[in-house]
């Protein structure tokens, strides 16, 4: 026998709440962070991100900025970060945490992928 809903959506909640965090980060959260190093720009145009390689540090930030005519996103292919859509004449800012190293792509333009290189502490 299943669970009845209200218990199911007891146990989602909880563990949302309990996983999701660690696994995503929130753009708001990520644009309101106090940023400690460096921040290194990424400029999207021509369906390309530029630089498509960055090396950063933990406590950087990376700040995408979209000159195309249309969306874009940085999405990391292992799902653990996203922009979200990043309009045209918009930008969207991340700190770089630990186990960071990632490739990501547009989700929008799949094609689209560039990569991050955490400099060793």
């Amino acid at each position: 026998m299943s669970p009845d809903p209200t218990r199911r959506e007891a146990m989602a909640a909880l563990l949302g709440a309990a996983i999701l965090p660690a696994l995503y980060t929130s753009r708001a959260a990520a644009q309101d962070a106090v940023i400690s190093g460096t921040i290194h720009e990424v400029a999207i145009h021509s369906f390309a991100f530029d630089p498509a390689e960055l090396t950063v540090a933990i406590g950087d930030a990376i700040r995408w900025s979209n000159a195309d005519l249309s969306p874009r996103t940085a999405s990391a292919e292992d799902g653990r970060c996203d922009t979200g859509p990043i309009e045209q004449s918009e930008s969207c800012t991340f700190e770089v945490t630990e186990g960071m190293a990632l490739s990501y792509q547009s989700l929008f333009h799949l094609q689209m992928r560039a990569k991050l290189l955490l400099v060793p502490v």
